[in-house]
């Protein structure tokens, strides 16, 4: 639960630098959400389970602002902190 509070302090942080230059508080939070979502990575665990990694190979080729993805997670897995 750290990272989400850090992650929501940071868009917070970035909405108030955006409402000073301007924005209305509404379209300074939701771009502030947009960039940190569009610059988020994380790593994936069992991406060589049934071929994904051919999944893979056919998400990296695609445009950006041609993808939505969802990622599940299995509960049955254990969280590595």
């Amino acid at each position: 639960m750290r990272d989400i509070n850090t992650v929501r302090k940071a868009v917070a942080t970035m909405a108030n630098q955006l409402h000073k230059l301007g924005y209305s508080l509404s379209q300074a939070f939701e771009t502030a959400w947009k960039r940190v979502k569009n610059s988020m990575k994380c790593r994936v665990a069992g991406v060589t389970y049934e071929k994904r990694q051919q999944l893979l190979q056919f998400i990296a080729g695609r445009k950006q602002e041609d993808l939505t993805v969802y990622l599940q997670r299995d509960r049955a897995n254990a969280i590595e902190e």
